[in-house]
Order: C-alpha cells, then sequence, then structure tokens
C-alpha cells in the first residue's frame, strides 16, 4: 500500500483483492477510463479505494444487462453516471498532460543550457 498525502492508495492486485475482481477486469476499466487512478514515478497505477471501490460496484451490479445488451464502455459510463477518468501522477496533476510537459521541459532546459554555453546568439 501507499501512501500520498491525506490517502492510502493501493496496487491493481490490491483493489482486485478488495473487491472480488481480477487484476485484468480492474485492467480493462482502467484503460476504458472508467476507474480513476494515479501514476506514481516508476508508471505503476495506484487506486484510491474510497473512489473506485462504489464504481466497481456500480460496475458489477451492471454486468448482467451489459453483457445482455451488448453495451460499450461508453454506453455503460453514461447509464452509471460515471464521468471520464484521466489518471493524475501522485502529486495530482493530470498524467496525461504531465508527460508532455515533461517533454516540454527538458527541451527548454536543454535549449538553455546550450545558450549560456554558446552564447545567446543562434547566427
Amino acid at each position: 500500500m501507499k501512501k500520498t498525502i491525506e490517502k492510502e492508495l493501493v496496487s491493481i492486485g490490491e483493489l482486485a483483492e478488495l473487491c472480488g475482481e481480477k487484476s485484468w477486469n480492474i485492467d480493462f476499466w482502467t484503460k476504458e477510463n472508467l476507474l480513476p487512478f494515479e501514476r506514481a514515478e516508476n508508471n505503476y497505477r495506484f487506486y484510491n479505494p474510497e473512489e473506485c471501490l462504489p464504481i466497481i460496484e456500480k460496475l458489477k451490479s451492471l454486468r448482467p444487462e451489459r453483457d445482455k445488451l451488448k453495451l460499450s464502455s461508453e454506453e455503460v459510463r453514461q447509464q452509471l453516471g460515471i464521468p471520464v477518468f484521466r489518471y493524475r501522477n501522485v502529486m495530482g496533476t493530470k498524467g496525461v498532460i504531465t508527460n508532455r510537459e515533461r517533454k516540454i521541459n527538458e527541451v527548454a532546459f536543454a535549449n538553455q543550457q546550450i545558450k549560456e554555453i554558446y552564447g545567446h546568439s543562434n547566427q
């Protein structure tokens, strides 16, 4: 179990154990943006059980209807009123943006170093 500021996060396996599901179901729901999770520096996913367990119970309750009617993940999301989740890093920033920003910052830092070494002029 991983602790962050004011909350405890669990791994995918621990979450699967808590809710009685297989890890691959948690993985599928995560990839379909039905479950919120946080991304650690090592790129592992961690889940807040207080956020995820109620959603998982809703998903489990809809399973017979979903299978019978062949509902898509988007239809399930709409029927259950689940927002589209994107991952966050453990500091709470949207992970989708964080990766892009990190690369931009790396390029900006490299450009700054080049300017310091070779002078401010690019001519």
